[in-house]
């Protein structure tokens, strides 16, 4: 856990209020699918669903971006970027699980252009954010936000150092799509996806 309330006050939570937490397959302690249900019927999670290649395209033009700029670094971030893309391919969507934003319009958004994806993953303020902080107990929020190591001086989120990524996060659901399709898209969507 990173968590620095100091950091954290000083900063004014900008994460919280432009990014809500992604939430980890760790956070449903080994009961997904009820987890994923409870969420769901407090109105505290959104899933996220990309066409595989258009969210592959959005991340290798970052992760390219990344390169270009730190060319002496990182080789073992582009193998791990090339071990989960290659299980990201075997699938047609993507899912990113993470807590709903107040601007979301469901359990659900489906994400059908490249230049949209920024808007999604920057979706605005997270429904359990309070003016006193986050609704949840420091045991009880996602490991997207415990794994966010705020910045000593409390600049704001771009200077946070992020260790859990949207990449990471879509390789962990790999295994749950099933799940998430039932209990998500059976009345969000009519056609199979």
């Amino acid at each position: 856990m990173n968590i620095n309330k100091d950091a954290c006050a000083i900063c004014g939570g900008k994460c919280c209020k432009m990014a809500p937490c992604l939430i980890s397959t760790r956070d449903c302690k080994n009961e997904v699918e009820q987890s994923l249900k409870e969420r769901k019927s407090n109105n505290s999670i959104t899933i996220y669903a990309f066409k595989t290649v258009i969210f592959m395209n959005w991340l290798g033009n970052k992760v390219l971006n990344f390169f270009i700029n730190n060319p002496n670094n990182h080789v073992s971030l582009l193998e791990q970027f090339y071990n989960i893309a290659e299980r990201i391919w075997q699938y047609d969507e993507v899912y990113i699980v993470r807590m709903r934003s107040i601007n979301d319009s469901g359990c659900v958004e489906f994400v059908e252009a490249e230049a949209k994806i920024e808007l999604f993953i920057r979706s605005g303020q997270c429904v359990k954010l309070l003016s006193s902080g986050c609704e949840y107990s420091d045991d009880e929020r996602p490991y997207g936000g415990l794994s966010l190591i705020p910045d000593e001086q409390g600049r704001g989120i771009e200077y946070c150092k992020e260790t859990y990524s949207v990449l990471q996060n879509a390789d962990e659901w790999l295994p749950y799509h099933e799940i998430i399709r039932n209990l998500f898209f059976t009345s969000s969507k009519t056609d199979d996806t």
